[in-house]
């Protein structure tokens, strides 16, 4: 199992270009995306919750900007999440360049718990998102977008929900986070990230080919 730094930078970027052309979400229109959703970046950034998370579609985007912060944060200042990215690929461990605390916020399982190469693509993954938030955003790491009924899916008898990358940046990416709610905590899922990311890399490679 193995991710290269190009693949991600590459898979992230075209996430972002080639998805801007498209409909933000089923059954909605071009009209209705500018009308309706409302923007304000001044929200507190960090929130802490105290036991058991609610099951809500406003906790998981909290939870969602909670781990990005997490990600972000690094003792040597001097490296950005984009650095780190790509030190990762050398590193014997995710640790090298990530805190224990932000690889907390992510459910490993099966061959992602197995392999530590789970873990550092799975960091990379989100490293690279963080990265592009954080360039698109000023450095500034918080929602955009507070109208969330349409926008976050949450499936209260499963325990799922998908946190759309659309609320932390105010644009259209077609892009989400799966997270899972479990014994009362979200926990984010990072193999559909990570086979985005691939998926857009191969779509990259196809475009230079035709």
């Amino acid at each position: 199992m193995k991710i290269s730094k190009q693949t991600i930078l590459i898979g992230l970027i075209v996430i972002l270009i080639i998805a801007l052309p498209f409909t933000y979400m089923w059954g909605r229109n071009e009209s209705r995306q500018n009308d309706e959703i409302i923007i304000n970046p001044h929200v507190e950034s960090i929130i802490d919750f105290d036991g058991e998370h609610e099951l809500s579609k406003w906790s998981a985007v909290l939870f969602v900007n909670d781990m990005l912060h997490a990600f972000a944060e690094w003792d040597d200042e001097e490296m950005t999440p984009y650095d780190r990215m790509i030190a990762l690929d050398n590193a014997n461990s995710v640790f090298d360049y990530v805190t224990t605390e932000a690889m907390s916020y992510i459910r490993l399982y099966d061959y992602f718990a197995s392999d530590e190469r789970g873990s550092i693509i799975s960091a990379q993954a989100v490293l690279g998102v963080t990265q592009i938030i954080l360039f698109t955003t000023n450095d500034e790491i918080q929602p955009q977008i507070f109208e969330i009924d349409d926008v976050v899916y949450l499936d209260e008898e499963t325990g799922v929900a998908f946190v759309p990358l659309d609320i932390f940046m105010a644009q259209n990416t077609n892009f989400s986070f799966h997270l899972v709610y479990i014994d009362g905590q979200w926990q984010f899922k990072p193999f559909s990230l990570v086979q985005s990311i691939q998926l857009a890399d191969s779509i990259s490679i196809l475009h230079e080919v035709n």
